[in-house]
Formats: C-alpha cells, structure tokens, sequence
C-alpha cells in the first residue's frame, strides 16, 4: 500500500520579486521535508542443472544400490573452487557461502538449483555470462569394485533482460570429459 503524507502548502507572495513562493511542509513532523520512498525489487533468475544417476550392478549385490551418489558444481576446471551460494541461493563470492552440491542414489533425479540476481549483471548493465564445471565426486572411502564415472560437465549460464526487463539465465551444459576422464571432442558432444 502507498505511503500517505499529509501536507501544507503555504503560498507567500515575495515583495521584493512579485512572485508567488510555496513552502511545502508535512503536517504530522512540521518538516520543511517531504519523504517520499520509492520501492526497488530486485529481479532475480534461477539457473538449474538436471542430473541423472545410473548404476550397471553386475554382481547382485542390493546393498549397493542405495549408495549415496555427491555431484559439485566448482567454478574452474581444476576442481579447486566451489561454486556457493548465500542463504537464499544466490550465488556468492563469499567464502562464508554454501559450496554447491547434490547427493542421491542411483536411479535418481537429482537437480542443482542457484539464483541470481541484478548484482550479477550491475557491471555491463545488461548481460552476463558465468562457467561452471559439474562432476561426480569421488568419496574419500570408494566402494571397493566400483568405478567411479569421470565425466565432467561445462555449465555456461548466460545472464540478461529479456523484452519485459525480467532477468533470465539461459543455461547450455556440454559434456567436455568422458566417463573415463578423457577430452570430449566436438564430434562427440
């Protein structure tokens, strides 16, 4: 609801100019200042990353069918830096931020979720562009037998303001590491 202000307006009639001049007060404070409050709300977009985990279970073995599954979203290629978000989900510089991840079990659909919000564009003004790299990671403890996939993922998420000035991530993933942690070529992609 709109903020209401009570006003006076004093119009005295200046001798030395002949001119009309208003003095504009609010009534409630007697201030010469009128307050008036504009609202910003800050537009905000969500990039989301759909995964899905398979198991080939040779051996008959059940327990291992309920294996915890960790996929991470890093901000380099070598896997050093971890994307984190704050406590809404947008994404942070902050080391006090949240790395993001997802864990599940095979047969899985697992989904990473992060926002963004003006900030993110504030420097061109109208555009941004942001690459993350997704992979599965390895636990400390592996499960003797299994084979860990090695594939890594590129996630380019391109932010901008779409004809109704509403903030949107369009989101491309490519698959640039095979299973076996080779280089994907074009021709495989």
């Amino acid at each position: 609801a709109p903020t209401k202000h009570n006003i006076r307006v004093d119009v005295v009639l200046d001798k030395t100019t002949g001119k009309l001049v208003p003095t504009v007060r609010e009534i409630n404070t007697g201030s010469n200042i009128v307050v008036v409050t504009n609202k910003y709300t800050e537009k905000e977009a969500l990039a989301t990353v759909d995964i899905r985990k398979t198991l080939e279970n040779k051996t008959g073995v059940t327990d291992i069918n309920n294996t915890l599954f960790t996929f991470a979203l890093y901000e380099d290629a070598g896997f050093t830096t971890p994307v984190r978000v704050d406590a809404n989900n947008f994404v942070t510089q902050s080391e006090s931020g949240t790395p993001v991840t997802v864990t599940g079990k095979s047969g899985s659909n697992l989904s990473i979720s992060f926002k963004y919000n003006d900030k993110h564009v504030e420097e061109s003004g109208y555009a941004a562009s942001y690459t993350y790299y997704l992979k599965e990671i390895t636990p400390s403890s592996p499960i003797a037998g299994m084979t860990y996939d090695q594939s890594v993922y590129q996630v380019k998420v391109n932010l901008g303001y779409n004809a109704e000035k509403t903030l949107v991530a369009d989101t491309t993933i490519t698959k640039i590491t095979d299973s076996n942690g080779n280089a994907v070529t074009d021709q495989q992609n």
